[in-house]
């Protein structure tokens, strides 16, 4: 497709097909595929450090140990046989750049054993804005459905994304941040 058909930013991809603008164009496949068999490998990490180089120090050490086995698998390897190994190795796993993210991240990829989804009220971060009155079970609830939220700030409103919001920022700035919902 040429470069003028394609737009990557704030972690969704555009496509023009003919006259229309498709948003998260292979979406569709990426939902075929995580079904109860898919082969999904998750690590959670939990640390103190919410500083700008943590993701990017987290991100280097995945990195790091999926390269030092020859055995690792590439996810469409052979489709991205002329890419280079550290952009082959990047679409092998998927990193949940902050507490927010995460939060969402836990509640789309973590099943529990009687086959339902952990909810965002379950999740560590859920757990503690429910506890300390910050977000209502049905406020964590309903914010999967609206992602998107205007924000009042330093004199005017700012559309977030929830999932990416507060990137590079600690647990505080996140909690500080749901506050104002």
């Amino acid at each position: 497709m040429p470069p003028e058909d394609f737009l990557a930013c704030w972690g969704q991809q555009f496509k023009r097909i003919g006259g229309e603008v498709v948003a998260n164009p292979g979406l569709p496949a990426v939902l075929r595929r995580y079904t109860p068999q898919a082969n999904v490998f998750v690590v959670v990490v939990r640390s103190a450090d919410g500083s700008p180089g943590f993701f990017a120090a987290l991100n280097r050490a995945i990195y790091l140990e999926i390269t030092s086995r020859a055995e690792t698998p590439l996810v469409d390897g052979e489709r991205l046989g002329g890419a280079p190994w550290s952009e082959r190795v990047r679409r092998t796993y998927h990193l949940s750049r902050t507490h927010l993210m995460a939060m969402f991240d836990m509640a789309d990829l973590v099943y529990l054993g009687d086959g339902r989804r952990l909810r965002l009220a379950e999740t560590p971060l859920g757990r503690s804005l429910r506890a300390d009155g910050i977000l209502s079970d049905e406020q964590l609830h309903g914010l999967p459905s609206e992602p998107l939220r205007r924000m009042q700030g330093g004199g005017h409103r700012t559309l977030h994304y929830l999932p990416l919001a507060g990137e590079g920022q600690d647990l505080e700035w996140a909690r500080d941040f749901l506050r104002r919902l």
